[in-house]
Parts: structure tokens; C-alpha cells; sequence
């Protein structure tokens, strides 16, 4: 006899569109400009250096040199150079931008890549803060090594708006800065867990009756 292939339990198939539903939401932060090849409204200052704060972002707009296509340091793309963006000149200063409202609880992963293509000195400093503002840092380090980096915030409340920012960690330096990105995981509902948890217990005991009648 034919063997029969096992339903999908509705239990089962509630619980991974549940999940899905959860996975899918989460997709309003969005980080614009990321790897500052939009030079629109920017001063071109000639050999491949710009003057002024990049599309999508905030901050001084003091010539803050950002470009360096193909000149020093092995650039060879629109890399942000962060002199400017400082914790104490003349206040606190950073290169931000606002990325949205988290729509579920989530782990947030911001990404970028770090350089000194300019000077060869200057640390980065990075945070992701929350409702918009420098008052609630949910997570910030200083980068010290060069190269792709990530930080990482757990668990953040459905409804915090996201705000991330960068700057030079030094008393001077030009650290470089680069694709820029955001990741969102959601985290899922216990409900939605423990329906898939019961769909698959389900499933097993439906398909282990099947082989017994067989």
C-alpha cells in the first residue's frame, strides 16, 4: 500500500503563519544612504571630496568631508569621514538618523564597515538610542579594529522609535565610515510558539497512527 503523506495540521499551520506574520511586520526601520553614494544637495569640493551632511542624515553640515572616492587610503567609494562628528566640539555632535518605530519586540543589529583610509588614526564611536533622542542609549561601544563591524541590541519594545549615530571617540582623527545597514529579528509570541509547538506534536503522533494502520 501506497504510503500517505501526512496533512498539515491546521494547529500546526496557524502557529508558522502566526510566526511569519511576526517576521514580517518588523520591516519599517530602514537606514537611507547608508553607503552615502547619494551626494544630492551636497558641495562638491573637488578630488572626489563633498561639503555638507548626506541624504537621509543630521548633523553638523560644518565641511564635513565626506567623499574620498578612489583618493587615500585605498577609498575607492563615498566613505563618510567623521572628523567633525565629535562628543565635545563644540557639544555633542554625532553623524545621526532616525530609523523608524519598531512595529513588534525585536533584536536590532546595526552593521557597518570602519576605516582610517585618511590619517590612520581616530576610534569610532557608534550607539542605537531609543524615542528619538540621545537620553536612552540602548546599546554603544568604540571601535578600536578596522574592518566590518556589528552592534546589537535584544529585546526591544513594540512602539521605540530607533535613532543611531556615529562619531569620532578621539580628541581628533578622521575615522571612516561605510554601508551602513539595519537588521530586525523579531522575537516571537509565546502563543505563537506554543501553537507551533502543539502542530508539531500533532503532526508526529497523526503521522505515527498513519504507519500503524498501514
Amino acid at each position: 500500500m501506497k504510503p500517505k503523506t501526512p496533512r498539515l495540521i491546521p494547529a500546526l499551520s496557524a502557529g508558522i503563519l502566526t510566526v511569519a506574520a511576526a517576521s514580517s511586520a518588523s520591516a519599517a526601520l530602514a537606514v537611507v544612504n547608508g553607503n552615502f553614494e547619494n551626494t544630492t544637495g551636497l558641495t562638491n569640493l573637488g578630488g572626489g571630496w563633498y561639503g555638507g551632511v548626506p541624504t537621509g542624515w543630521n548633523g553638523l553640515g560644518q565641511n564635513y568631508g565626506f567623499g574620498g572616492i578612489g583618493t587615500g587610503g585605498g577609498v575607492t567609494s563615498i566613505t563618510a569621514n567623521l572628523e567633525q562628528a565629535a562628543k565635545t566640539t563644540p557639544s555633542f555632535s554625532p553623524l545621526y538618523q532616525d530609523i523608524g518605530v519598531v512595529d513588534n519586540e525585536s533584536s536590532i543589529t546595526l552593521s557597518f564597515d570602519f576605516s582610517r583610509p585618511w590619517n590612520g588614526a581616530g576610534d569610532l564611536a557608534v550607539a542605537i538610542w531609543a524615542a528619538g533622542s540621545y537620553a536612552n542609549v540602548l546599546a554603544s561601544t568604540a571601535m578600536i579594529s578596522t574592518g566590518p563591524q556589528t552592534l546589537t541590541v535584544a529585546d526591544v519594545p513594540a512602539g521605540t522609535a530607533i535613532r543611531i549615530g556615529f562619531w569620532r571617540n578621539n580628541a581628533s582623527g578622521a575615522p571612516g565610515l561605510d554601508n551602513v545597514a539595519i537588521a530586525v529579528t523579531p522575537v516571537p509570541e509565546p502563543s505563537a510558539l506554543a501553537m507551533a509547538g502543539l502542530g508539531i506534536t500533532a503532526m508526529l503522533v497523526s503521522g505515527r497512527r498513519r504507519r500503524v494502520e498501514n
